[in-house]
């Protein structure tokens, strides 16, 4: 990176971008006096995502942090991305275009090649707060004995309000138990961590996260909430997660069966349960989102996988309101999606 990025020396934004991070900055960071300045790396997963990634960028590079080392992998997009980052090319570490087997091998590619204390990974089609990583790199600086750390992420539906998420939960069991326990977006950890935990598997496309915090708290890390926001989460239409809503559910069910030898008998049992009522709610608003884009085959086809979890939807009346809305109205209730 040639110097501290700034407004003043990157590229202006397009016509009509203005806030954070298009026209606003974060002031640069002040170093504590004596304190070594942990390097943070983050890396950038990309594929066909060139609408959202320069704010990912910018949200970055502008973050006043000097100690920075961004890298972006992106899978041989053919959109308006490889312009953008030949664009933002001085103030990356490093970037490739090339087709690659999807994100986790995206991600475990800059994984291998960054030399941060810290890292962390941010969607392309994400975006940091203003001071994230600056309140990172103080709670770093302040706890030399952490290793993971969590902070507030904004759920941002496409025309809808943000909605905030913590992260949190208090035992391993806890934690298989459910896919929201920890917040992608806000989440960074110790190299050395890292290191331990090795790298993300390759076959998973959607819980690849979860199942590599399990990974982290199974080598003993438990992770330090900020108690400050640090990333937003775009949600839109071409989100995985919901996209290809019952690939997730398969993979939930991956994860959880992986770790089976670390958890007890009795224990396993409450995980199954936790899991199975997860389930039970994720395909009724499965079908519910599917009607709302007019497809009622493919909510039919959801009502057939939840008839052995049918005595978990909770109150009865909304299982027999998912058919009767599939099979006559073909319409989600009116409370849906707000």
């Amino acid at each position: 990176m040639n110097q501290l990025p700034s407004l003043r020396v990157l590229p202006p934004p397009p016509p009509g971008k203005t806030g954070w991070p298009w026209t606003e900055e974060t002031p640069p960071f002040e170093v504590p006096a004596g304190a070594p300045m942990p390097r943070i790396s983050i890396v950038t997963p990309s594929y066909m995502q060139g609408q959202y990634l320069e704010e990912t960028i910018r949200s970055i590079l502008l973050q006043g942090y000097p100690n920075l080392e961004y890298v972006v992998m992106d899978g041989g997009s053919t959109d308006e991305t490889v312009p953008l980052l030949e664009k933002y090319a001085p103030w990356l570490a490093a970037w490739r275009s090339e087709k690659d087997r999807g994100q986790t091998s995206a991600i475990n590619k800059g994984l291998r090649i960054i030399t941060g204390d810290i890292v962390a990974y941010i969607n392309s089609d994400d975006w940091y707060h203003p001071g994230a990583l600056q309140a990172v790199a103080r709670r770093a600086m302040e706890h030399p004995e952490e290793n993971w750390w969590v902070g507030w992420v904004d759920n941002c539906p496409e025309g809808r309000p943000p909605e905030r998420k913590l992260s949190s939960f208090t035992n391993l069991v806890e934690f298989l138990g459910r896919t929201e326990a920890v917040q992608q977006p806000g989440v960074f950890w110790r190299r050395d961590l890292g290191r331990k935990a090795g790298f993300f598997i390759e076959d998973m496309h959607f819980l690849f996260d979860h199942e590599y915090w399990v990974r982290f708290l199974l080598a003993g890390a438990r992770p330090v909430n900020l108690d400050a926001p640090i990333a937003n989460f775009r949600i839109h239409g071409g989100s995985k997660t919901y996209s290809k809503q019952y690939l997730f559910m398969r993979e939930l069910w991956t994860a959880t069966r992986r770790h089976r030898h670390a958890v007890t008998e009795q224990q396993w049992r409450e995980i199954v349960d936790r899991v199975r009522d997860y389930e039970a709610e994720y395909f009724v608003q499965s079908i519910y989102g599917v009607l709302a884009k007019g497809d009622r085959l493919a909510a039919l086809g959801y009502l057939l996988q939840t008839f052995t979890l049918a005595p978990r939807i909770e109150p009865p009346s909304i299982y027999l309101g998912a058919w009767f809305r599939t099979l006559f109205t073909g319409k989600p209730p009116e409370w849906f999606g707000k």
